[in-house]
């Protein structure tokens, strides 16, 4: 399954290195999750530690004293869990001779062992297909599957634990219940999610209908300035390049998908003067907006308020087609490039400028470096760091120039070329509809 696949490539680069994960003994494992109850991660580390170290065998635990056990959980608070915990220590020892029971309904037979942890014991500690349920987990599957059922029925709590379930079957049990779990924690947070960079962003059902809010409604004022700032003023070069390399002739139709503050309509109209026919899109009223202030005294441009994915207008209707700074943005390349390649005529040119994989790895490294004091200029100028992290991050991630040269000769672009800029800071992507 494609959800599947893209979590487990996810969690290999983003994965969080916690102490029970290097582990298979259920004791540490169960530790970690009483621990875990209605506890921060980073608050519960220490615990951990503590725990592992005064008690490192479940037959210490089973016989320290219970107040030395609640000495060592002092400020965890629900002391009931530790009460639990030791009685639990005592019963593992006294009937099942120290060790955990591997299947998972003798687990939920301990006291204080619910669904939750016998899953997790009998993932992360037997390897066995039992998928743990939590909030990261109900939140994550609510999003991107559009599951509309409240978890507090037993319903709605049959309905998740069912699909969970169905999910973890043929693969590694405690790899996937990893990494749904940091996935939630991490990238599909309960707010700000980090929906521009998520792997799953074009078959989520949430992201595509627009559940979350577009991160540049933040920045729409200052947008222009930001990109001065982020570039040293150096943006205005790159696009003035690729309308050089356009060389557009008077009276061309032009579709300048997320048009944002209206760049690159301003510099094709000036190069045909004042003669061609353009119609900017973006999906962000409030760029629309912006734009249509700057363009208060040209007749020959229009608005629409769409996405690149569906654009909502004729075939074969533009010469040129262009997008800057934006493909990386959107929920699908593949069925942007389609949607690109229908609206051209025959003989109509696909131009992208994007940024891109820098070439030189002193360079890389500077940029890299430069690049992490982005958030804070949009922090000082805007009042908003969130948006300049994910601009940061969706670069990070976007595809190279070859792959996506790959991508557009798939949807039938003939004819096609890159060339870098500053080093390979950006590229502009050239493709033809022949």
């Amino acid at each position: 399954m494609k959800f599947t696949e893209r979590l487990i490539e996810w969690y290999k680069h983003y994965k969080r290195d916690l102490p029970w994960r290097n582990t298979t003994n259920p004791y540490y494992i169960w530790l970690s999750e009483i621990i875990l109850q209605q506890t921060r991660v980073n608050q519960g580390l220490s615990y951990y530690y503590k725990f592992t170290q005064n008690f490192p065998t479940i037959y210490i635990l089973a016989s320290a004293d219970i107040d030395f056990v609640l000495k060592n959980w002092q400020g965890l608070g629900y002391y009931s869990r530790a009460r639990n915990m030791h009685f639990t220590s005592q019963e593992v020892v006294n009937k099942y001779n120290g060790k955990f029971p591997a299947e998972y309904h003798e687990l939920l037979k301990l006291k204080g062992i619910g669904p939750y942890t016998a899953a997790a014991i009998s993932s992360f500690a037997f390897g066995l297909p039992f998928a743990v349920v939590d909030g990261n987990v109900i939140r994550v599957l609510s999003r991107v599957f559009g599951i509309d059922v409240a978890y507090d029925t037993t319903s709605g709590k049959n309905h998740f634990n069912a699909f969970a379930q169905e999910l973890i079957l043929n693969t590694n049990p405690a790899i996937y219940n990893q990494a749904i779990m940091d996935f939630g924690s991490i990238q599909c947070k309960f707010k700000n999610p980090e929906c521009v960079i998520c792997p799953m962003r074009d078959f989520c059902v949430a992201f595509k209908k627009g559940l979350v809010k577009d991160v540049f409604n933040k920045v729409f004022k200052k947008y222009d300035l930001m990109n001065d700032l982020m570039s040293l003023g150096i943006h205005r070069i790159w696009k003035k390049n690729l309308i050089q390399m356009m060389n557009p002739s008077n009276k061309k139709k032009l579709i300048d998908v997320a048009c944002g503050t209206g760049d690159i309509a301003k510099l094709f109209i000036e190069a045909t003067n004042k003669e061609s026919t353009i119609l900017c899109v973006d999906q962000n009223i409030n760029m629309i907006k912006e734009c249509k202030k700057n363009f208060e005294n040209y007749k020959n441009i229009k608005w629409k308020i769409c996405n690149a994915e569906r654009l909502n207008v004729p075939d074969n209707s533009f010469d040129f087609y262009t997008i800057s700074f934006g493909l990386r943005n959107t929920k699908d390349i593949n069925k942007t490039l389609k949607e690109a390649y229908r609206v051209l005529k025959k003989g109509g040119r696909f131009m992208c400028l994007e940024f891109s994989k820098i070439e030189n790895s002193n360079l890389d490294t500077l940029y890299k470096n430069y690049s992490k004091l982005i958030p804070k200029i949009g922090k000082i100028v805007v009042g908003e760091k969130k948006p300049y992290e994910y601009l940061i991050k969706s670069i990070e991630s976007f595809i190279n120039q070859k792959e996506l040269i790959e991508k557009m000769n798939q949807n039938n672009f003939k004819n096609c070329e890159y060339r870098n800029l500053s080093g390979g800071i950006v590229a502009i992507h050239s493709g033809w509809k022949i």
